[in-house]
């Protein structure tokens, strides 16, 4: 196995965050997010609440595994209050799971 099909299964694991939303009385789930997904949506010059509604479509799952939002669903996001977006994406951005973590 070469050094890169090993890093590849660490990452094939599927460990997920759960992120509880009290304000809309609901947990979300999240994988970790790739350098790839930062391409996509970075890849365009957008404001702060288009580039988080975007991180919510693209990442944003219920327990089951399915995607909560989508795009249809950008204009009514980008009018939910800023502070809440953002804390559920910082929440994502600052995980590391624990297979990741060199301290476990």
């Amino acid at each position: 196995m070469s050094l890169m099909d090993e890093i590849a299964s660490i990452y094939a694991e599927k460990e997920r965050l759960a992120v509880s939303i009290p304000e809309w009385n609901i947990t979300l789930y999240f994988l970790p997010y790739t350098g790839r997904e930062r391409d996509r949506l970075q890849d365009r010059k957008k404001g702060e609440a288009e580039l988080l509604s975007d991180f919510l479509i693209l990442k944003a799952q219920l327990e089951d595994g399915t995607n909560v939002f989508d795009r249809g669903d950008k204009p009514r996001m980008m009018r939910v209050p800023v502070k809440i977006l953002d804390h559920v994406v910082q929440q994502v951005l600052d995980w590391t799971p624990e297979s990741l973590d060199p301290g476990n």
